[in-house]
């Protein structure tokens, strides 16, 4: 087997990807915090949250409807029925603001795109390709089948989208049945070097009749190839969203947070995790409910529970996800899905062999009051370099996301150029180890 490329890359862990061996450690998953309901947080289906330039901006599908008589806020104007695309705006992502755009005369203010085709699941992006045009900075797709597939949208400022073509980017194929019938999410992926689309199917590989997600990808958001299946969904399971994405700290990683749907209990839904290094196979190392409905009734009813898409770095040390109907902002520690856990008694983890590329290794790491941290820098036969040893380690203890690891041996020059290959020796108690990089060249 080659050795990793390292590289600067962030890797977490949630799996044993880059496990040599370890002992007395187990992968722990970590449950997000729920903070009292927020009023301002925006309220609707199919939420994305995008994050460019200091500010978070926020699409969510509403209905006209919901203003009435007993719902005064607005005064809907003649004309204008069925659902909305709504646009709201945060600085911190705590609070959120109600922009008055004004694109069309309805009577509410936030109202970026209506009655058009697309309208039911839009879902935009900004891209991230170094060739974009920056008139096409923001891109967006919608559609259902019988609008005739998945239709793409640009935009240059984030909320005037104008419709890319009338043809559709990606048809529907009679084997998938009724299809698109959800949110369908698409990024440019720095892993794959082009534009990928997670979309919904009704009708898994094998056959079985289950809501489930299928992949395509383009080279130019406009072109579209062949699609592939995901093999995501476990015994008689619905998956009705898939919310894949790249993680913001490490695009080589996809995250998703699909939303399971019990039919034969309601309807009732609550939120999974999954995890992929290549974007077609993808791992659940706790299948079961990640985020649970909980004890508010609402949450117990129809289709009532959905993340927004997209995670959200509200302060440096914390990442926030939202719930797209209770005004209910969820915080996770930075990197915080899983850990490397260590209990009372000591644990010890070496990594397998790695490439080095640049930089000095550090760590996301939080330990007790007793627990402690120590790592040694290995030849890939198991040799401590001279100086980097676990006995030449100063023992951390204490919580932080960017912990620089130290030996005492400052005058030491790094034994490590590009190229060489190493391993890590970790020794953890009473800790968590959430990632590890090479992201500080200068030490």
């Amino acid at each position: 087997m080659k050795p990793y490329k390292i590289k600067n890359k962030r890797e977490l862990f949630f799996d044993d990807f880059l496990t040599e061996d370890r002992s007395n450690l187990e992968i722990r998953l970590h449950e997000p915090h729920a903070h009292t309901p927020e009023p301002s947080l925006p309220d609707g289906y199919y939420m994305t949250m995008i994050q460019h330039d200091g500010t978070i901006r926020c699409y969510c599908r509403r209905n006209f409807s919901e203003f009435t008589k007993e719902n005064p806020q607005y005064t809907v104007k003649s004309g204008f029925v069925g659902e909305y695309t709504a646009y709201n705006e945060s600085a911190g992502g705590i609070k959120f603001l109600e922009p008055p755009l004004f694109l069309y005369d309805c009577g509410v203010p936030n109202v970026m795109y209506c009655m058009k085709i697309g309208t039911h699941n839009f879902c935009p992006f900004y891209d991230e390709n170094p060739a974009c045009p920056k008139e096409e900075k923001y891109k967006a797709i919608g559609g259902v089948c019988d609008q005739g597939g998945i239709f793409g949208f640009v935009s240059a400022d984030s909320y005037t989208f104008k419709l890319l073509s009338q043809k559709p980017l990606i048809e529907p194929k009679k084997e998938w049945e009724y299809c698109f019938d959800s949110q369908n999410v698409v990024f440019w992926s720095e892993l794959e070097n082009c534009y990928v689309c997670y979309f919904r199917l009704n009708k898994t590989p094998d056959g079985r009749k289950l809501r489930t997600i299928g992949k395509i990808t383009s080279p130019d958001f406009r072109v579209w190839g062949k699609p592939t299946y995901l093999n995501i969904n476990l015994e008689n399971e619905n998956l009705y969203v898939s919310l894949i994405a790249p993680y913001p700290r490490a695009k080589h990683l996809y995250i998703g947070t699909p939303t399971r749907y019990i039919e034969d209990r309601g309807s009732v839904t609550d939120i999974t995790l999954v995890f992929s290094r290549d974007g077609i196979h993808f791992i659940r190392p706790f299948p079961g409910a990640w985020i649970k409905p909980g004890p508010d009734p609402e949450r117990w009813k129809n289709r009532a529970n959905y993340l927004a898409y997209n995670i959200v770095q509200t302060k440096p040390e914390e990442m926030s996800l939202y719930h797209s109907h209770s005004h209910i902002r969820y915080s996770l520690r930075t990197d915080g899905f899983t850990s490397l856990t260590a209990a009372y008694s000591q644990g010890e983890w070496i990594s397998k062999t790695m490439q080095y590329e640049n930089g000095w290794p550090e760590f996301n790491i939080a330990t007790s009051a007793r627990g402690y941290f120590k790592v040694e820098l290995q030849t890939p036969d198991g040799k401590p370099f001279e100086g980097y040893s676990l006995a030449e380690s100063k023992c951390f203890y204490g919580d932080k996301i960017s912990y620089t690891a130290q030996w005492n041996n400052n005058n030491k020059k790094f034994p490590l150029k590009k190229n060489d290959l190493f391993r890590i020796r970790c020794i953890l108690c009473e800790a968590d180890l959430y990632s590890f990089s090479f992201q500080n060249p200068s030490k």
